[in-house]
C-alpha cells in the first residue's frame, strides 16, 4: 500500500499512486530525484499549435466534417487535432477561431535546434507535416494565413 500525504488534507491510503501533474511533476521528482525527475521530462517528440481564422469557403469546409472538434491518427506516427476555439458570429465563418495541431517524433537535438525558429518557420514546418493528411486537416494546415500564430 501506500499512504499519499498532502499539504492541506489528511492522509491518503491506498493501493497506487498515479501522478498526472504534468512534466515538471512532483510525484516524478519524489519518486526518482530531481537529477533523474529533470532528465525524464523532455521526450523525444513534438506538437506544433496553432490558432487560424479562414476565410468563409475553407471555415465552412473544415467546419462540414464535425461542428466542435475532430482527431487523427496518421501512419507516419502523427496525430493531428482541430477544433473550434470561438464562434464569435455564428453567421460568419470568417469570424470564427479554429484551433489546431500536429504532434510527430522529434529528437531533442532536434527540439534544440529548432527551439529559436520564427512563428513562419513552425507555420511552414506544419505545413509540411499535414501535406499527407486527408481532408479536413490537409486543406486546415494547408491553408493557414501567414499570421497565424
Amino acid at each position: 500500500s501506500v499512504l499519499a500525504k498532502f499539504d492541506h488534507a489528511s492522509p491518503v491510503r491506498g493501493r497506487i499512486v498515479v501522478g498526472t501533474d504534468g512534466a515538471r511533476s512532483t510525484v516524478r521528482r519524489l519518486l526518482l530525484g530531481d537529477d533523474a525527475a529533470a532528465a525524464s521530462s523532455r521526450l523525444p517528440h513534438a506538437a506544433t499549435f496553432v490558432h487560424a481564422r479562414y476565410p468563409r469557403e475553407t471555415a465552412l469546409r473544415i467546419r462540414a466534417h464535425h461542428e466542435l472538434y475532430m482527431a487523427s491518427v496518421h501512419p507516419g506516427n502523427k496525430f493531428a487535432f482541430l477544433g473550434m476555439q470561438d464562434v464569435a458570429l455564428p453567421s460568419s465563418p470568417e469570424s470564427w477561431t479554429f484551433f489546431g495541431y500536429i504532434s510527430y517524433p522529434l529528437s531533442l537535438a532536434e527540439q534544440d535546434a529548432t527551439a529559436h525558429h520564427t512563428n513562419a518557420q513552425h507555420l511552414a514546418h506544419l505545413r509540411r507535416l499535414a501535406a499527407d493528411f486527408a481532408d479536413p486537416f490537409g486543406t486546415a494546415f494547408a491553408a493557414l494565413p501567414a499570421d497565424s500564430p
